[in-house]
C-alpha cells in the first residue's frame, strides 16, 4: 500500500508542479525511510519550496539573499566612493574593483548554521564552492588529489578517510607556498598595494582538513564567495546545487562531478 501511495503522489506532483503535492510527497518519502527528516530540513534551509512547505511552520530559515543582495549593493557602492576619494574619480580601475566586495562574517555564518546538520553537509556545501573556483586549474595533480580524497571522504565519511583528506592538503599547501607572490602596486607618492596572487591552492588544502576541523569548510567557503566569485549571492546557489539533490536523495553532486573529472583526467 505505501510504494502505491508513494508512485500516487509522485504521480500528482509531476502533473501539478504545485508546492503542496510536492510536499505531500516528499513527507511520504520520509515516513518509508527514503529521505531523513534533517536532509529535508537542510533541503528547507536551502529554500527548497516543497521541503519548506514539508516542514511547516518549524521549517529552518534560509538565508535571506533579496536582502543580502540590497545589503551587498549599498556596501559596494560605498566602498567604491571611499577609494574614489582616495585615488581620485580618474582611476576607475582601482575603484570600480570594489564593485562585488562581499561580508565574509555573513557568508560563514550561513555555513556555521548549515552546521547543524552535521559536518557532511558543510563539507558538502565548500566542495562544490572549491571545485568551482579550482575551474581555471583542472588536471592539476597538486590540486585533484586532495579535492579527490575530500569527495572520499564525503561519499564514505569514516574516520580513515578523513585522516587521508587531511594528509593530501599538505600537497595543495606546498603548492601554494611554492606559487605564492605578490603583486605590489606603487603610487608616484610612494604608497602601494598587495595582492596575493593565487588563493586558490590553499582554498583547496584548508577544504582537505575540513572533514577533522569542521569549521575549514566555513572558512573557505567565505572566501570563495568574496575572492574567487564576489557574491554571497552567487556562492549560495551552488551550496543549493549541491545540497538539495542529495538530500532529497535525487542525484550525489559529489559523486557526478568527481566522476566527471576522473574521465576528464583519464582523457576519456
Amino acid at each position: 500500500m505505501s510504494d502505491l501511495k508513494l508512485r500516487e503522489l509522485e504521480r500528482r506532483f509531476k502533473e501539478t508542479g504545485a508546492v503542496e503535492d510536492e510536499a505531500a510527497w516528499l513527507l511520504e518519502r520520509v515516513r518509508v525511510g527514503l529521505i531523513d527528516q534533517a536532509l529535508l530540513e537542510v533541503a528547507a534551509y536551502c529554500n527548497h519550496p516543497g521541503a519548506t512547505a514539508a516542514c511547516g511552520p518549524g521549517a529552518p530559515s534560509p538565508p535571506d539573499l533579496e536582502s543580502a543582495a540590497q545589503q551587498q549593493r549599498q556596501r559596494d557602492d560605498a566602498k567604491a566612493e571611499e577609494l574614489k576619494v582616495i585615488y581620485g574619480p580618474g582611476r576607475p580601475e582601482v575603484w570600480g574593483d570594489a564593485k562585488g566586495l562581499v561580508d565574509r562574517d555573513e557568508f560563514r555564518a550561513w555555513m556555521e548554521t548549515l552546521g547543524a546538520w552535521g559536518t557532511e553537509a558543510r563539507v558538502r556545501a565548500a566542495w562544490g564552492l572549491v571545485v568551482e573556483a579550482c575551474e581555471g586549474l583542472r588536471g592539476n595533480p597538486d590540486l585533484e588529489g586532495p579535492l579527490h580524497s575530500v569527495a572520499e571522504w564525503i561519499l564514505d565519511p569514516c574516520e580513515s578517510n578523513a585522516i587521508k583528506a587531511f594528509a593530501a592538503a599538505r600537497s595543495a599547501e606546498k603548492l601554494a607556498a611554492d606559487a605564492y607572490e605578490d603583486h605590489v602596486h606603487v603610487d608616484d607618492d610612494g604608497s602601494g598595494m598587495i595582492f596575493p596572487v593565487d588563493q586558490v591552492p590553499m582554498m583547496v588544502s584548508c577544504l582537505a582538513e575540513a572533514p577533522s576541523k569542521p569549521g575549514y569548510a566555513d572558512d573557505v567557503a567565505a572566501e570563495v564567495a568574496a575572492d574567487v566569485l564576489w557574491s554571497n549571492c552567487a556562492a549560495w546557489a551552488i551550496v543549493q546545487q549541491s545540497l538539495i539533490p542529495w538530500a532529497l536523495g535525487r542525484s550525489d553532486p559529489v559523486r557526478d562531478r568527481l566522476g566527471t573529472r576522473i574521465r576528464d583526467a583519464a582523457g576519456e
